[in-house]
């Protein structure tokens, strides 16, 4: 069972924030009377920059990040020109309170990378400042970002720091915080001793300052550690004592983990009716929540269904109910961590419906579903190295299996060569020997014989060559069928280009992918209440099955910043995708961000007023009328395509008329890079906009077969070298 562990390593920060909790709008009617515009860059006061900094902080905790990082950007610029004017002291103060604003910005944004960078430079101004309080919080803060990272030796090492200069100012607060995430830390190792003394010391001081959010929070961690050594009574003494604490609090979210891990205690100590009975409080507390917590709720599913899969096992209640009941609630689970989008617990979630199968018999199920718990378990700290090691793995075993069977093929063959020769020789020995019947008739016999064993070898070698054959044709097919079944999912995940006709009645998408999969992917989505939409083509990394996971990456990302987020610029829906891409694709062990990246267009396009805003990386927009093709070059240009993206004041949406323009058209490099049969060349750019040009007065349907076919015939029987992506239509 699985218990839930509190890691509270911000908390001093929350609460710091939240003593002066003033709404934005009240911040910024302060900002107001301090005569002070928020983008004004004459800001020079400190009283402007504490204002800037607490709204930078009270944005990050809405998850407003982009307004977060401007207002923070400019308490920066503004603490730099108070250094420059010789007010070094409080400048300097401005500026690593303006720095850890921003680390902050970053880490809400789960952009660790970035906030770890930040904090890193906030923390040479507090070394120069020499205030022990401030350059605790710093040290806790960077401890903080390389324990999100798993990263312990180096996450502790920073809170060992915090703890020596917070033990010097006796801030009880404080200490408690680096308590609370030095147990996390020793329990993330699996040293449950060294946790619970930490945690024990988390709660003294909770109890000592009477502050009942510290003792809480350390009582359920002492039970979660207990439960992780296998002393569940001890464990289930501590939760009841943290379920009281909660319940005077009212708080639905801490009350409902309490339950959950009541109910593990309950279900590791074979209690299962208790066990269940906790679960399913509360499943019924969270379920009753207009604003769901689905990652706990995902949790409490997880956990009921696997408490009734244990009452299978065991053969405890209805059998047939049990079987329902757990096969229901382990697919919610499922489910919900899918639609949040996260490995680790998707991996646990394969998990328990493989030990749900073992126990209903479905051992092939099992199987499968265990593979898959495989697959996920390791996705969450580094996917890009899981994927390359997949596909070597693959590979290697593949060329194996092939080098293997082309070598025994060729030993068959070489035996079958030299007994067929043997045999030609027997047969010209028997013509010769004919006339002389009677004196041979004894070597004739022994000749037959031979030739009878030899063909029988024969038929054993060429047996067992077919069945080489037929194992290397099945490992090819299943390998062909896992291609077959990603291109599956990639497709499903392409949006419907009844989207895109149902806004431009002449459109077409073009999409050939070199391979099954392609690493091209192109998105689109219309804007709820308007005329507007967004629409992204993209050229990733490789081609593919490698270009396809990455082109998975990318269209889950733009949902997540337009869907979700409400992102609708083109340039911060790049900006967001680059910050995004860094972040999932970062090397926790090297702290460097992966080279792999890719080439994409975004607009942004209202049919209404015939507008279009565009911001691109490696990637042209082309716009044709009255007769000529104008092209809008991309404002990234480079190998990395937005990898590229050093910083976010260098982009920006370029606003295009589409009064005067016949079609609009977005493409990757595939089409112009491909080889000719005939010429041996690329067909380059300059015939992509003839072509364009000349059929850009046609129907779209008559547009696509026209450019498909130009395609096919530059390209002849020469291979593909690239996927193929072109989208046009007409506003």
């Amino acid at each position: 069972m699985r218990y839930f562990i509190s890691l509270i390593c911000f908390v001093l920060c929350l609460n710091l924030f939240s003593q002066r909790d003033r709404s934005i709008d009240s911040l910024l009617r302060i900002l107001k009377t301090l005569n002070a515009k928020a983008g004004d860059p004459s800001l020079k006061d400190t009283s402007r920059v504490n204002v800037l900094v607490s709204l930078s902080r009270k944005c990050s905790f809405r998850g407003d990040h982009s307004t977060a990082i401007k207002h923070a950007r400019i308490a920066e610029n503004i603490s730099n020109k108070l250094i420059e004017e010789g007010f070094s002291k409080e400048g300097k103060k401005c500026l690593a309170d303006a720095i850890s604003s921003l680390g902050y910005a970053y880490y809400t944004y789960e952009d660790i990378p970035n906030s770890t960078r930040e904090y890193k430079r906030e923390l040479k101004i507090r070394q120069e400042l020499g205030d022990p309080k401030d350059l605790a919080m710093c040290y806790n803060y960077i401890g903080t970002n390389y324990l999100v990272q798993e990263n312990n030796p180096v996450a502790m090492e920073f809170f060992f720091k915090a703890l020596k200069l917070m033990e010097e100012t006796n801030n009880k607060n404080e200490i408690a915080t680096v308590y609370n995430s030095l147990g996390v830390c020793f329990t993330n190792q699996n040293e449950y001793d060294k946790a619970l003394e930490y945690y024990k010391k988390e709660q003294a001081i909770g109890e000592l300052i009477k502050d009942k959010d510290v003792t809480s929070m350390a009582v359920t961690n002492i039970g979660a550690v207990y439960g992780e050594k296998g002393e569940h009574p001890k464990a289930l003494e501590y939760f009841m004592k943290y379920l009281k604490l909660v319940e005077k609090t009212d708080n639905v979210l801490e009350i409902a983990l309490a339950y959950v891990n009541i109910g593990s205690t309950y279900e590791s100590m074979n209690e299962h009716e208790k066990a269940l009975e906790y679960s399913l409080k509360a499943r019924d507390m969270l379920e009753q929540q207009s604003n769901r917590q689905y990652q706990y709720l995902g949790l409490v599913y997880l956990n009921t269904g696997t408490i009734y899969t244990s009452m299978i096992k065991k053969g405890i209640g209805n059998r047939q109910k049990n079987i329902q009941e757990a096969s229901s609630y382990l697919n919610k689970a499922l489910e919900t961590y899918q639609r949040l989008g996260l490995p680790t617990y998707i991996g646990e979630c394969y998990k328990a419906i493989s030990e749900f199968n073992t126990n209903t018999g479905k051992m092939e199920d099992a199987f499968q579903n265990y593979k898959k718990y495989i697959q996920y378990k390791d996705s969450v700290t580094n996917a890009e190295n899981t994927s390359k090691s997949i596909r070597i793995e693959m590979n290697y075993e593949f060329e194996k299996k092939e080098s293997a069977s082309n070598l025994e093929q060729e030993k068959k063959e070489t035996i079958a060569k030299e007994e067929n020769e043997k045999q030609k020789t027997i047969r010209n020995l028997f013509i010769v020997a004919f006339g002389f019947m009677l004196l041979l008739a004894i070597f004739i016999f022994i000749s037959y014989r031979q030739k009878k064993q030899v063909n029988s070898v024969i038929s054993k070698q060429k047996l067992e060559v077919e069945e080489q054959k037929s194992l290397v044709e099945r490992n090819q097919k299943q390998i062909i069928d896992s291609i077959n079944y990603a291109k599956r999912i990639q497709s499903s995940i392409l949006p419907n280009d009844t989207i895109l006709k149902k806004v431009f009645t002449e459109s077409f998408i073009l999409y050939r992918p070199k391979d099954i999969v392609s690493g091209d992917f192109y998105w689109f989505c219309s804007l709820p209440d308007s005329k507007e939409m967004i629409l992204a083509v993209a050229d990733c990394t490789g081609h593919g099955v490698p270009g396809a996971f990455l082109s998975m990456v990318g269209s889950t990302l733009l949902n997540e910043i337009v869907t979700h987020k409400n992102i609708t610029d083109p340039a911060e829906i790049l900006k967001a995708l680059c910050s995004g891409l860094s972040s999932t694709l970062v090397s926790k062990q090297k702290e460097e961000i992966n080279p792999d990246g890719m080439d994409i267009s975004i607009c942004k396009i209202d049919s209404e007023k015939k507008r279009l805003m565009f911001a691109g990386a490696n990637q042209t927009l082309y716009l044709v009328g009255n007769g000529k093709v104008e092209k809008t070059e991309s404002q990234i240009n480079s190998i990395n395509g937005v990898f590229d993206l050093r910083t976010n004041d260098q982009l920006y949406s370029i606003g295009v008329d589409l009064s005067d323009i016949t079609a609009v058209y977005l493409t990757t490099d595939g089409f112009a890079d491909q080889m000719g049969e005939l010429t041996k060349k690329k067909f380059l750019s300059t015939r992509f906009e003839d072509l364009l040009l000349k059929v850009h007065n046609l129907s779209a349907n008559e547009q696509l077969s026209e450019i498909e076919n130009t395609f096919n015939t530059w390209k002849g029987n020469q291979k593909q070298i690239d996927d193929v992506l072109v989208i046009g239509f007409k506003v």
